[in-house]
């Protein structure tokens, strides 16, 4: 019946079947209160004060909110590869990075329809792993806007140490060109089962033992709790095909969170290049 109303909205012929859906994207930013406005009609004509919805939003998990209030399809908890407690139990919201620490980055690039995300972080005398997260939403039929994306890791690099960015090569060889010849260090990281499925063990370990500290930025918590696992005949991985949700910064964390925690290499002053793994 959903999918029957979706093809009316988008065009389809099909005068004896009336279909109207109030509820959010998936590219909507679950934490803007003009959207909750716009998706409840009882917000809209002083039925309900939006008052009710910031308290919900405080103590309901994400997932809950957004089906509950958003109308979005979203996750079930036993579909997601963590659970929220695990992540919420690596929650910092005054999380700041310091300037003079190494930084690494992680970025799951795409053209359109599907979302970009920035994973990146450093790592304290602890081993404990600090992160933070910049996502790109679709803009409809819109191509995403690599200069942008390009300048915001530019800008990673002046703010921070950075030490390298570790991207898949699929979407992301021309901007790896052109970061590179601007002097930032890059690691191709290929999304193969041979790299991905140690990879993600890696950061289920991290999470599972809250050795990771995020700032529980709504969207980031999102694109992480909705990532669902694939079996493989080599180990699992988290797979967008399975995913009902938008994954991309949760893939950016786990290529992220494996280079931080690789073996340092020997020489310690490299010179800037492409690295390939």
């Amino acid at each position: 019946m959903y999918q029957r109303g979706l093809l009316k909205e988008s065009g389809t012929d099909d005068p004896e079947f009336y279909f109207k859906w109030i509820g959010a994207k998936d590219t909507d930013d679950p934490s803007d209160t003009k959207l909750w406005e716009k998706v409840n009609p009882a917000v809209q004509n002083d039925w309900w004060p939006v008052e009710n919805l910031q308290r919900r939003f405080k103590s309901l998990p994400l997932h809950e909110f957004q089906r509950y209030h958003l109308n979005q399809w979203t996750r079930t908890e036993d579909e997601s590869w963590i659970t929220s407690d695990q992540w919420l139990a690596c929650q910092d919201e005054e999380l700041e990075l310091e300037e003079a620490a190494d930084t690494f980055v992680g970025i799951d690039m795409a053209l359109r329809h599907d979302s970009v995300g920035i994973v990146y972080g450093q790592k304290d005398e602890n081993e404990v792993i600090s992160v933070k997260s910049k996502i790109w939403l679709p803009d409809g039929e819109n191509y995403m806007d690599y200069q942008e994306i390009e300048a915001f890791i530019v800008d990673l690099m002046k703010k921070y140490k950075l030490i390298e960015v570790a991207y898949d090569p699929a979407f992301f060889e021309r901007s790896a060109q052109v970061l590179l010849d601007r002097g930032v260090p890059m690691v191709n990281f290929p999304q193969t089962h041979s790299r991905m499925i140690p990879a993600c063990g890696n950061a289920y370990d991290l999470i599972a033992n809250s050795r990771i500290r995020h700032d529980g930025n709504p969207t980031f918590t999102d694109q992480v709790l909705s990532a669902a696992q694939r079996t493989t005949d080599m180990g699992w991985r988290l797979s967008k095909g399975r995913s009902k949700r938008k994954i991309d910064s949760c893939i950016a964390m786990v290529m992220m969170l494996d280079r931080i925690t690789a073996p340092e290499p020997l020489d310690e002053n490299p010179e800037v290049s492409i690295i390939n793994l």
